[in-house]
């Protein structure tokens, strides 16, 4: 019975220890996708302005020189539980000469959370999450895959 009891305290710390960094790989990797299909969780960005298209050259939201979607990462804060999304350290490349110095991190903020100026203005704000609606869908999945794997442990 000892012996069956070390063996079950292996299996889940196995679970304990490599699952959080499986699925903070996975996360980014939907982030990173949703950018690219500008759909992240399957929920659209709002269109670019004309005026946006024209300067930037593209109708891509988040798109420009595509730094912050290459960005979008994960890291171990501590053992089981990692980070996903940008990193402070990660400086946003400037595309103009007008463009201000700002850290992914506060940049993809910015988007995520505040919006973007917009209108004659400034006084419309579009955001454009792209975190939030990837974990709203992803979240469920892996608290299901979670358990599973749990169970598979106690199995063993």
């Amino acid at each position: 019975m000892v012996q069956k009891f070390s063996s079950l305290g292996g299996d889940l710390k196995r679970v304990q220890e490599k699952f959080p960094e499986k699925k903070a790989v996975y996360l980014a990797s939907e982030i990173r996708k949703g950018i690219t299909s500008q759909a992240p969780g399957g929920v659209a960005f709002q269109a670019l302005a004309q005026s946006t298209i024209d300067r930037k050259g593209s109708s891509k939201a988040l798109i420009d020189t595509a730094d912050m979607r290459n960005s979008v990462t994960h890291q171990e804060v501590e053992s089981g539980v990692e980070f996903v999304g940008l990193l402070r350290t990660q400086q946003h490349k400037k595309k103009g000469a007008s463009d201000e110095d700002i850290s992914e991190a506060n940049l993809g903020y910015i988007h995520e959370v505040e919006g973007v100026r917009a209108g004659p203005g400034g006084e419309n704000r579009i955001k454009r999450p792209f975190i939030m609606p990837v974990w709203n869908v992803e979240k469920p999945k892996m608290e299901r895959d979670l358990v599973h794997e749990v169970e598979d442990a106690l199995r063993k």
